[in-house]
């Protein structure tokens, strides 16, 4: 026999992303105010807000409590005990990665200034900084920090990792944070990846 389970999502935008199956009964709680149910097999928390919405989670019975982020900063004071939390690890990295990569590029090349140049109509042509030959300091080597330097090496950047332990991979030396103050006057760009 199988057996129906209800999910519970914040908003309607997210049903778009779900395809209707016959065990599964799919119904919005943004956590505010009281639970549609006694029992909600998965919760979606709203994306952003906070983690304090999760204490609207001790009015109901749940398996599992899906986040929509990366992070989990505050999750173990607000969640009621009991409960399985899981983040969504392996789902932001890509774009987490390419918005950290136009930074980079937007502030080597002088990209705010420039626009206000243009607004105000002023000709200011002085050379910017490339990203080529730059040394680059990654500090949290997570899949966050994977994916920024996967989009890095072929700029002709020279890239650092550090993570919390030292290590080696397939590129070669993670350095541990204990490294850190020695590392970061011999880089010219530092990336901080790390949980809150």
């Amino acid at each position: 026999m199988t057996r129906k389970i209800t999910v519970s999502l914040p908003d309607p935008t997210l049903r778009e992303y779900l395809q209707p199956h016959p065990d599964v009964t799919v119904l919005e709680w943004d956590l505010a105010g009281e639970p549609p149910l006694p029992r909600i097999d998965i919760v979606v928390p709203p994306y952003m807000g906070g983690p304090e919405v999760l204490r609207s989670l001790a009015a109901v019975d749940t398996a599992l409590v899906q986040s929509q982020s990366i992070g989990y900063d505050g999750v173990a004071e607000f969640l009621p005990a009991g409960r399985v939390f899981a983040n969504a690890s392996g789902v932001h990295e890509t774009s987490t990665a390419e918005l950290a990569l136009a930074l980079i590029l937007a502030s080597q090349r002088e990209l705010p200034r420039l626009i206000q140049n243009q607004q105000e109509g002023r000709w200011d042509a002085r050379p910017t900084a490339s990203l080529a030959d730059r040394r680059v300091l990654i500090v949290g080597y997570g899949g966050v920090g994977k994916a920024i330097e996967d989009r890095l090496l072929p700029f002709e950047t020279t890239v650092t990792r550090v993570a919390s332990t030292e290590r080696t991979d397939d590129r070669g030396r993670i350095h541990g944070i204990a490294e850190l103050h020695t590392l970061l006057p011999e880089h010219d760009i530092v990336v901080v990846g790390v949980p809150l």
